[in-house]
């Protein structure tokens, strides 16, 4: 799917890799201020204190950077650095922001790695369902069963959003079970990056 992405920004011409590129732009534009607009309004506290804001941007940043990486290397591995974006900003800010930042920074994903909808709202989906699940942390455990709440959702929504799109069902097991599996170890890694109390 990427050699095929690939392949089809290269044939098009000047034109049309200039309004593509004015299309993401915008798309980013609009993601992000619709984001800031509902933290000012929200929550302006992140925007007052200086060291959260640049936490929480540099938190976001990091996301988009590493799902772009280790998407490189094996198919769905973007879906790690998401979870661990949605789960951290719902631990340290609060759940809504953490689905609106999380959802956001799917939709940038899709676009950069190029993910087709179906993709993205696999990942929109999952991202959800993570943050919903999670409130208050004070366990390991917990931590670790939104990691498998995450990969009941992918799975199942990788499952309902192919079969919509008329794929076969070999490949969205696979997938599924794939997603499942980063979603899993997603969990995990909270568990090493936020150690709580049992």
């Amino acid at each position: 799917l990427r050699l095929e992405h690939q392949q089809m920004l290269a044939e098009q011409d000047l034109g049309a890799r200039i309004r593509r590129s004015l299309a993401i732009f915008g798309m980013y534009i609009a993601l992000y201020t619709l984001c800031g607009f509902y933290i000012f309004t929200r929550n302006p506290k992140i925007l007052t204190e200086l060291p959260r804001f640049i936490s929480l941007l540099s938190l976001v940043i990091l996301s988009v950077v590493l799902s772009n990486t280790v998407s490189q290397y094996s198919w769905g591995s973007d879906l790690i650095p998401l979870l661990l974006l949605a789960m951290t900003a719902a631990i340290a800010y609060d759940q809504e922001i953490a689905l609106l930042l999380a959802a956001s920074v799917a939709l940038i994903n899709s676009v950069s790695i190029g993910h087709d909808i179906s993709q993205a709202l696999v990942l929109i989906a999952t991202v959800a369902g993570t943050v919903l699940v999670l409130k208050q942390v004070h366990t390991r455990g917990k931590l670790l069963s939104v990691g498998f709440v995450a990969a009941g959702v992918s799975l199942l929504t990788t499952i309902g959003v192919g079969t919509l799109y008329g794929q076969p069902w070999s490949l969205l097991w696979e997938d599924g079970f794939m997603l499942a599996m980063w979603s899993v170890i997603a969990g995990s890694l909270m568990t090493v990056l936020f150690p709580t109390g049992e």
